[in-house]
């Protein structure tokens, strides 16, 4: 018993011993500056393995102490890894331009193996890179998704009929964000997949999966603790794979494009029903885990904001009177690149939740040992040398932290406030909600005309009274896009 006290006694002065080993003895005799320029200053931390991972989930405050006490460029270790951040507009623009020594590929070939169960070897394979990827973004232009666009105003507008005729002329109290979500979530997936695909039923899995994700893009995490990661993203290729075997020819040629030449590819490479089913996943993740969640957190805020939602109103009746004929249908079917101008306060809206509620780490692998030039370090370690970079490197893109920036925005940046996007007032300013450079975000064309025209017509056909307001965004969730909400909005 006292030998087990004395031992529990050691572990705080062990943690103690480690901080200042990595903190002040590491960074002064162990990574001596190379050419008289030092490296990236590692963020001090207490727990081994875990590093910074419980206190990057303070978010914006995290960012805050640590640019304060370290400068622009830190390394951070979190769950067995280190990666170096950078977090100002001019050090992201210096990476995202760069793109020949601070590469993506790496890491989207990866992703498709170990996040969506693709085969290891064929996701790193010349095909990928050649036919896939290139057809996927072509794909995913504004020429090449007008008819998808079509197929989610038609089936946004069927789940909208359903719900008013859900909450009837007496209203109905639900949760607000699993309302709009549903509805959100069921059209994209009928306009992608065609409506044989069975959204319905695959959306169990499909937010384990999700949950599950985190999980999965810890590459340093031990085996047994991913063990049932695997297995929600399992379930879900299971289910994508049963629903394949049996569609039709017509189904199969009404696929969204990018999906469909990801499945011809697939095919001519003669790769399993699992590549295909992995696919599949891939762009089920992409289209669901962020843009729904857009939509609602815009009509969460004009919900919190009477005065902005009334003047969104106006707009949009006001617009609809124009048309021919003056419906809403009319106005859900526009032309992605007309809706912004169409619609200018619903699009200040619209970018304002992206500022206000997108969380986005772009991450890169450093292919030779370079150095950031100083004159891009407004403070901290290198102002005067610049910083050393190493060959294999991760650096990660932390876009965020200049959107909520004072300087950037103002010093109501902590806010919601669309009037900042009008009359050209965001101008200049650092917006990467998409992310940028070769990993800018493929479907922002199909997403912003899903989010726009979801605003327009859910603030159009349904009034809401809050009775309890409880949604915040998940803590837990970090650089994966889209802030997901946590609790939620009761509404009648």
């Amino acid at each position: 018993m006292i030998n087990l006290v004395l031992a529990l006694g050691l572990i705080p002065v062990l943690l103690v011993l480690r901080r200042f080993y990595h903190s002040h003895f590491a960074p002064t005799f162990l990574e001596k500056p190379e050419g008289g320029v030092p490296r990236p200053p590692l963020v001090a931390d207490w727990v081994p393995f875990v590093g910074n991972a419980l206190s990057m989930t303070r978010g914006d405050a995290f960012w805050a102490g640590v640019i304060r006490r370290y400068g622009p460029v830190v390394r951070v270790r979190a769950m067995g890894e280190v990666r170096t951040f950078v977090t100002t507009p001019g050090l992201i623009s210096y990476v995202y331009k760069n793109s020949r020594n601070f590469d993506f590929l790496h890491f989207r070939r990866s992703m498709s193996s170990q996040i969506f169960g693709q085969n290891a070897n064929h996701a790193q394979s010349d095909a990928m890179d050649a036919i896939i990827f290139p057809g996927h973004h072509k794909n995913m232009q504004p020429g090449s998704i007008a008819d998808l666009i079509r197929k989610y105003a038609d089936h946004l507008e069927g789940g909208l009929k359903q719900a008013v005729e859900a909450v009837g002329d007496e209203g109905k109290v639900v949760d607000l964000g699993d309302h709009m979500f549903d509805i959100l979530y069921e059209s994209s997936a009928k306009a992608f997949f065609t409506p044989s695909f069975p959204a319905a039923a695959f959306k169990p899995s499909f937010m384990a999966f999700d949950a599950a994700f985190p999980l999965l893009n810890l590459a340093a995490l031990p085996a047994i603790a991913r063990r049932p990661a695997e297995k929600a993203r399992d379930e879900a290729l299971r289910i994508i794979e049963e629903w394949w075997v049996d569609i039709s020819d017509e189904d199969r040629q009404q696929l969204a494009p990018s999906m469909l030449g990801m499945v011809e590819a697939s095919e001519a490479e003669g790769w399993p029903l699992r590549d295909i089913a992995a696919f599949f996943l891939s762009e089920i993740w992409a289209l669901e885990a962020n843009a729904p969640y857009a939509g609602i957190w815009a009509v969460v805020e004009l919900l919190r904001n009477p005065s902005a939602l009334t003047r969104l109103r106006t707009e949009i009746t006001d617009v609809i009177a124009t048309l021919s004929p003056p419906t809403l249908s009319t106005l859900l079917h526009k032309p992605q690149p007309e809706l912004p101008g169409l619609l200018p306060y619903t699009n200040a809206v619209f970018q304002e939740t992206l500022r206000y509620h997108v969380d986005t780490l772009s991450l890169r692998v450093v292919q030779s040992d370079c150095v950031i030039p100083p004159n891009l370090l407004s403070g901290g370690i290198g102002a005067e040398t610049g910083l050393r970079l190493h060959k294999g490197e991760q650096v990660i893109c932390a876009t965020r932290v200049p959107m909520v920036n004072e300087e950037e925005w103002g010093a109501d940046a902590g806010k919601w406030n669309p009037e900042r996007f009008m009359k050209g007032g965001a101008a200049g300013r650092s917006m990467n909600p998409f992310g940028g450079g070769v990993s800018m975000c493929e479907g922002r064309h199909f997403a912003s005309a899903e989010i726009l025209t979801f605003i327009a017509a859910f603030t159009h056909l349904f009034d809401a009274d809050i009775l309890s307001d409880t949604m915040k965004a998940n803590p837990q969730r970090i650089g994966l896009g889209v802030q997901q909400p946590m609790g939620g909005v009761t509404r009648i």
